[in-house]
């Protein structure tokens, strides 16, 4: 009994030495595997052997090249010093939680860190530390429907000492993700040789999916050889398994399991497969408790244990989400990183969500009252950092009023009671006068308003860029849910865009200065009809040249569309004409006579000799007060205007080559 109890001591010791030290990754982890007796191992084998195959995707086989690497890694929330089972044999568990949240974020985008806790406390198929295999955490979550997050209130890992003390009615199961389906599923790995193992185990990894692995070492001194590596080298070196290879089972063989998430196949001679453990960092060895396994290893590796078994056992879990629910995200900046869909507002994110959806909501101060009044379901969670990876400070706001619905809130501060103003514009912005003529000018009325609790003072508004002021008195306070106006003037100096921005100081501690953009055209005077004349290509002797007249010393070039204008700078109206000539005759610019026009004035061209050269008279009709006008002879109108065209213009001979169009 004597002997029997030294040896149990000295057992531990062995086991305290690899540690060296508390589970909790102070120093180098405890190198803690599973130990189950013959009948638990044969259970396992068989449920390998039936479980059903992963699927393979012959269009990956055809895109997956020699060499090439893959990481998964990016898909998964963890913290390296945390990922610690300690001196718990529930290594399946780890690397099976882990395959659960690569899918989550691949499948839905929800990168979160899962717990295992939850199964260590709740599995009432097995104790909380006791050696498992992929299929009973399948077994699990089917009966169970949802996994939830680590931060959930007596979520995060604790049985790291070994200790079961921590009852399954004490982890709170919200927020949670429901999952629909989950199984594993058998990677082939056995009697296909290297080459096609590998392949597999390329194409599942290569759908996104990371791929659990158990190995079975039959003695001590092969899990001594795997405990000196992990503790004594670093991240960037490789290992190959095959020393057990052949070797039989003993009383110190035992198994582990790791979660493969990605490979390296650039170099031929260091091909290898990127596994992740749950031992922690290794005093700091290993940052990312992350080791290299050998990709060239013998994958049909037997030990003997009273008959051959096989020693390395490859898995995925084929697990469907149940309509995971979105993540929206929220920064004052509006742009998240490049997150979507991104919100401005904690208002507005809570608004737009479903019931489920998950709110991540970057660290800072937001001057809001957040209600929920919708029967749905939140998670908000305050404190992102700039990428929304890490949950790293707190976010403040005033208060969130919940009416309807629930919300689960994390890493949120309610802010000061004390009532506080709050400056708001809800008008255009910027702000668009549209064209106003140079030497005119144009006031818009800006409706500001106080939508805090508290009198906004105001101490000062001023209007920068040129063309644009601020004139009249400038209110000097709103009182809370009142409003008021300051009034911006454009007068523009020169033709042209102006730009400007309106700027009003106050007492609003988030928004000190608002600033409110102004845009505007500045315009030339408006042209008089009179002055409108038009241009088209003649003939002259058989000989072709071009008349170009002018709008007011501009050239006018239009050469095609319809005659517009009115004396009148608000009354306009459309006018179809058309010009035509006959050899011999007179050509005329015409108005038809069944047509009525609604304005001040109407004019008629006429295209005729003056002094026996070509010219264009211009007659003008006007009854006043944009009343409706119909054609009059031209005899019944005053002749406005006339333009001498070329004098070696032929009137006789003259012939239309193209429409003539006005401006």
């Amino acid at each position: 009994m004597k002997r029997k109890l030294f040896l149990g001591i000295l057992g531990i010791f062995l086991v305290l030495c690899c540690a060296g030290g508390a589970w909790s990754d102070e120093s180098k982890g405890l190198c803690t595997i599973m130990k189950p007796d013959r009948e638990t191992r044969l259970r396992w084998i068989q449920d390998y052997e039936m479980a059903p195959r992963a699927y393979i995707d012959k269009t990956i086989n055809f895109s997956i090249m020699p060499g090439g690497s893959l990481s998964l890694l990016s898909h998964l929330q963890y913290t390296p010093s945390e990922r610690s089972q300690g001196s718990c044999g529930n290594c399946w568990a780890w690397a099976g939680t882990g395959a659960l949240g690569i899918a989550l974020d691949v499948q839905d985008n929800i990168l979160d860190r899962l717990s295992v806790q939850f199964i260590s406390s709740c599995n009432t198929a097995k104790s909380c530390c006791e050696g498992g295999w992929l299929s009973d955490l399948a077994d699990f979550y089917t009966f169970e429907g949802y996994t939830i997050p680590w931060s959930n209130t007596n979520a995060n890992w604790q049985n790291g000492d070994g200790n079961c003390n921590v009852p399954c009615s004490s982890i709170a199961t919200l927020p949670s993700y429901d999952i629909d389906s989950i199984e594993a599923q058998t990677v082939e790995t056995h009697s296909v040789g290297q080459a096609q193992a590998i392949a597999n185990i390329k194409n599942v990894l290569n759908q996104n999916k990371a791929v659990w692995f158990a190995f079975l070492l039959p003695r001590g001194s092969d899990w001594d050889t795997f405990r000196n590596f992990w503790n004594t080298q670093g991240e960037t070196v490789t290992t190959n398994l095959d020393y057990g290879c052949g070797h039989i089972w003993d009383s110190e063989g035992g198994g582990h399991a790791v979660l493969c998430v990605g490979y390296n196949d650039d170099d031929p001679n260091n091909s290898y497969w990127i596994m992740l453990n749950s031992w922690g960092t290794a005093g700091g060895g290993r940052p990312n408790v992350i080791f290299r396994l050998d990709m060239d290893m013998d994958y049909g590796c037997a030990h003997y244990d009273d008959g051959w078994f096989w020693s390395y056992y490859w898995q995925t879990l084929y697990v469907s989400f149940n309509g995971a629910d979105a993540v929206l995200y929220v920064e004052s900046t509006g742009i998240c990183n490049g997150n979507t869909p991104c919100y401005s507002t904690i208002q507005g994110a809570v608004n737009a969500a479903s019931s489920g959806s998950t709110i991540k909501i970057a660290g800072d101060r937001y001057g809001e009252d957040v209600s929920l009044n919708t029967n749905k379901n939140l998670i908000v969670k305050g404190g992102y950092n700039s990428t929304f990876t890490t949950q790293s400070s707190e976010t403040t706001f005033h208060r969130m009023t919940i009416s309807n619905g629930t919300a689960v809130v994390d890493k949120l501060t309610l802010g000061s009671t004390v009532p506080r103003p709050n400056i708001s514009y809800s008008g255009p912005d910027p702000y668009d006068y549209g064209a106003v003529q140079v030497g005119s000018s144009s006031d818009h009325n800006f409706t500001i308003q106080n939508t805090g609790s508290a009198t906004l003072n105001i101490s000062g508004a001023s209007a920068s860029g040129t063309g644009f002021s601020v004139v009249g008195s400038v209110p000097s306070s709103i009182l809370a849910g009142g409003s008021d106006t300051i009034t911006v003037r454009f007068a523009p100096g020169s033709v042209g865009s102006h730009t400007g921005t309106l700027s009003i100081s106050s007492n609003d501690p988030d928004t000190p200065t608002l600033n409110i953009g102004l845009n505007g055209e500045g315009g030339s005077e408006p042209q008089q009809v009179a002055s409108i004349v038009f241009f088209n290509n003649l003939l002259c002797n058989s000989s072709s040249f071009t008349a170009t007249l002018t709008i007011d010393g501009q050239v006018l070039t239009s050469v095609s569309g319809i005659y517009s204008d009115c004396e009148e700078f608000d009354c306009g109206v459309s006018l179809d004409w058309e010009v035509y000539a006959n050899t011999g005759a007179c050509g005329i610019i015409k108005i038809p006579s069944s047509t009525t026009f609604d304005c001040d004035c109407l004019y008629v061209f006429e295209l005729g000799l003056y002094n026996e050269q070509a010219a264009v008279f211009i007659y003008e009709y006007c009854p006043g007060d944009c009343s409706d006008v119909s054609s009059v002879s031209i005899g019944s109108m005053k002749l406005l205007d006339s333009v001498v065209l070329p004098k070696d213009a032929n009137f006789l001979g003259l012939t239309v080559c193209d429409p003539l169009i006005s401006k």
